[in-house]
């Protein structure tokens, strides 16, 4: 009898463990959910978003590239991608704002070999920010 009584104790809180445990998760999803949906309605939390599905992107793209090319391609400054997403989202804005087309389909950055340093070290920078640093 004790026995019996035992093992329908350990099932009992097994099973309130487990309720708990599902509520935790269910809460934590939903939290997501809404930081991702708050995300979704900001310049910042949609560069983020977009930097993070680049970088996704850019990765699953390495994989395939034979490794002698591989190595030639990184990416160079998350907060520079995100700095960059967020002033294209906020151009985006006063174009749609303005009547003027603002679709984009493809953007991309290309920069030349021998500027990888400074843009690692400085970040990227402003024509007016690199001709106030005598940089060409």
């Amino acid at each position: 009898v004790e026995h019996a009584f035992q093992e329908q104790t350990d099932e009992k809180m097994a099973m309130d463990l487990q309720a708990e445990y599902d509520k935790e998760v269910l809460a934590a999803q939903e939290e997501k959910e809404a930081c991702e949906k708050a995300m979704a309605t900001t310049h910042t939390g949609k560069a983020w978003s977009l930097v993070e599905a680049v970088i996704d992107l850019f990765t699953s793209f390495k994989q395939d590239v034979p490794p002698e090319q591989a190595g030639k391609i990184r990416e160079i400054a998350k907060d520079d991608l995100v700095f960059l997403a967020e002033k294209m989202f906020e151009q985006q804005e006063q174009f749609r704002q303005s009547g003027i087309p603002c679709h984009v389909d493809l953007g991309f950055h290309y920069t030349r070999k021998e500027n990888i340093e400074t843009i690692r070290s400085g970040g990227l920078l402003s024509k007016a920010e690199r001709q106030n640093n005598s940089i060409t």
